[in-house]
């Protein structure tokens, strides 16, 4: 008689709807705040609206000029610092060695804890641009303003410009591990081109007699001045009647590249999260089980080899805590596994 007993395999999924719930009732006040507060958009328009004696010709075009204004002028500057709030908060785990610790505890693997982390990021950057943009077009639909392809493309370059800038913070995240370092780093490849520029064209102007320092050039290279040296809008204004004649939106291939960019960092973080991350530094002392990375045992005795995507910043001195997943190389030396010591 057998008494072996047949199992189902599990499943592995990709995507664990309790952690991003998890997230977004976590931080709700943080994109909560700020769908409270972008209400007062619409609210001011819809009493602009109703506080208006004379009636308006063409209502769309002034709809269309408003979301134009706001999708060039603010959203980029709003979206890049919302963008870095919420990847710190949804990222926040990282940079704690017992949080690392008890996620890759979890019965989920790294792929579903990023992509899980990231969605939830993207969730919170959407809701209150859904919700602000929901009562807008409401608003408009009442008085009867309502300009829909205005809004699709206002969608769109707002989509876009959430890719590129959460993008760039979680990968500031993952290179960092340190909460103070990821707002640094963020900024620094969002400004670093631009104060170069500056610098280099007030140093030209200053030491060559008659030049005029025009800078290097580089300003590209940082995405929110990319943005907003490309993407604007034009207005024609009839002077027959008095009235805006045609809105144009110019500058969405740049937004687009930019949107992709983000996108393709983002896709990158997802094939490397169960994957060694080349470009992270070595660790100092793989292979020691976790008193060898601490004073107990002698540090001398372990190799150098590189740290896999997601797994605790060696200088956190906590590998240990996501092991047997990371296969680390046995050192001479060192027992080995998880033992108490070398």
């Amino acid at each position: 008689m057998s008494w072996e007993v047949s199992s189902m395999p599990s499943k592995r999924s990709s995507f664990n709807w309790t952690l991003f719930k998890k997230d977004l009732s976590r931080f709700w006040p943080l994109w909560g705040g700020v769908t409270l507060a972008g209400c007062l958009i619409p609210l001011y328009l819809l009493l602009e609206l109703m506080s208006r004696t004379s009636p308006v010709k063409d209502l769309s075009l002034v709809f269309v000029r408003f979301l134009y204004g706001a999708v060039t002028a603010f959203a980029p500057a709003f979206i890049m610092c919302y963008a870095i709030l919420c990847a710190m908060v949804v990222w926040s785990y990282l940079c704690s060695a017992r949080s690392v610790g008890m996620m890759h505890a979890l019965p989920v693997d790294r792929r579903c804890l990023y992509l899980t982390g990231t969605m939830a990021g993207l969730a919170m950057l959407v809701i209150p641009f859904a919700v602000v943009g929901g009562l807008l077009c409401l608003v408009m639909a009442c008085f009867g303003g309502f300009a829909p392809l205005a809004v699709l493309e206002t969608v769109a370059a707002v989509l876009l410009m959430i890719l590129l800038f959460f993008g760039l913070a979680t990968v500031c995240a993952m290179i960092t591990g340190n909460i103070f370092a990821i707002p640094v780093l963020y900024l620094l490849i969002n400004f670093l081109a631009p104060l170069l520029d500056a610098l280099v064209g007030s140093l030209t102007s200053l030491f060559l007699m008659g030049v005029e320092g025009s800078g290097t050039g580089l300003t590209f290279l940082s995405p929110v001045m990319a943005i907003y040296e490309n993407f604007t809008y034009t207005a024609e204004y009839d002077n027959m009647t008095g009235e805006w004649a045609e809105l144009r939106l110019e500058g969405m291939a740049v937004v687009a590249v930019c949107g992709l960019l983000g996108a393709a960092l983002l896709a990158l973080g997802y094939l490397c999260s169960a994957t060694a991350w080349p470009f992270s530094a070595p660790c100092p002392w793989a292979g020691c089980s976790t008193p060898c990375c601490g004073s107990p045992c002698s540090r001398r005795a372990c190799t150098r080899t590189w740290c896999p995507w997601g797994s605790p910043w060696p200088w956190r001195g906590s590998w240990a805590t996501t092991w047997p997943p990371c296969s680390w190389r046995r050192a001479a030396g060192c027992s080995g596994g998880a033992g108490p010591g070398c």
